[in-house]
């Protein structure tokens, strides 16, 4: 409308005009705040999005570094594995050495033992005694108190 046609109105058709406005406006108004508070909605949600993908970049290094942990801890694990295995075979290499030179010295001691029983044997024989002095002098010598060797035999002997 135009200025000469406003001046030709009434006073309720110019009021009657104003309040139509005034609706218009405040129909206006709510539209744009309805606008306002989708548009604040968006911005909150692309916030949130931005948020949760840091959140999921950084959960993302925490569950990478906890890998790389396990990892380690793996590795450590098959490490302390191995020196343990070979500590294993060292030690069973050890016994098994010893257990063979106590076997060679065993041996050794049963050969010089019977060795010295049949030269005492010979001997007794060689002096021409009777055969009841021969057997009173072998129990008396089996009889010595040196039986310690006889003991080595005897466990050699059983655990043989």
């Amino acid at each position: 409308m135009t200025d000469r046609e406003l001046r030709k109105l009434r006073r309720s058709d110019l009021l009657e005009l104003l309040i139509q406005q005034d609706e218009e406006m405040e129909a206006l108004k709510d539209k744009l705040a309805d606008a306002e508070r989708r548009l604040k909605s968006r911005k909150i949600a692309i916030d949130t999005a931005g948020s949760i993908a840091a959140a999921s970049v950084s959960i993302s290094g925490v569950f990478e570094a906890a890998q790389d942990a396990a990892a380690r801890y793996l590795e450590n694990v098959e490490e302390m594995s191995a020196r343990q295995e070979e500590e294993c075979a060292r030690m069973a290499e050890q016994s098994r050495r010893e257990a063979e030179a106590l076997l060679k010295e065993t041996k050794e001691r049963c050969r010089k033992m019977e060795e010295e029983a049949r030269r005492h044997c010979e001997e007794m024989k060689g002096r021409g005694k009777t055969e009841k002095e021969t057997k009173t002098q072998t129990e008396n010598y089996w009889a010595k108190p040196e039986k310690e060797p006889l003991a080595a035999l005897a466990d050699f002997a059983y655990s043989s």
